[in-house]
């Protein structure tokens, strides 16, 4: 069995990978973000394949740690902003709404997680969702709230119906412990 120090640093080695393409991502290039979803997909699959789901969800755990930092840095609302241009991007169906106190983000037919699933390149694991779907109730619940961003997201099966919920109500702090609130 490896130990904790070899696990990391095997899960650096990924992240990395991951992250060489994010130059890519950040001009919109569909291709490298498809691509990246795509990898990220396989990788978690091949995790669970591996060592088991504990250490694929471990996996997600550690890429949500380093990438969710620059992800929340502008507020809960800006980060809903953020996934509906990013599902808008990969070309999924989604409907928008937001007012003084919420926003709303349901994606209809997901063209990630969802769409790998459908297609076969990622296989389902539990509940009829891939490990790499997991992603979603972990970084935009678990982790959000965590870092004082009251956001919910309710998975369906092969991202059919997803729903992602911000409510402006709570007191949002960035690292430094700003009011976020005060600037929305």
């Amino acid at each position: 069995m490896r130990t904790k120090k070899e696990q990391e640093k095997e899960y650096s080695v990924m992240y990395k990978k991951i992250f060489e393409h994010l130059d890519m991502y950040k001009v919109n290039s569909i291709e490298a973000l498809s691509g990246l979803v795509n990898w990220s997909g396989m990788a978690c699959d091949y995790i669970y394949d591996k060592w088991g789901e504990k250490e694929a969800l471990r996996f997600v755990e550690f890429l949500g740690n380093n990438f969710l930092e620059d992800f929340y840095k502008d507020g809960g609302l800006e980060a809903i902003r953020k996934l509906r241009w990013y599902f808008d991007l990969e070309g999924a169906h989604t409907t928008y709404s937001e007012n003084e106190n919420s926003a709303l983000l349901v994606i209809d037919k997901c063209n990630t997680g969802g769409r790998m699933t459908r297609e076969g390149i990622t296989r389902p694991c539990k509940n009829g969702m891939s490990v790499y779907c997991e992603h979603c109730p972990m970084w935009y619940d678990k982790m959000a709230n965590k870092r004082g961003i009251q956001m919910t997201m309710e998975q369906k099966l092969n991202g059919l119906g997803c729903r992602f919920a911000y409510a402006k109500s709570l007191k949002e702090t960035t690292s430094s412990g700003e009011n976020r609130l005060s600037s929305q």
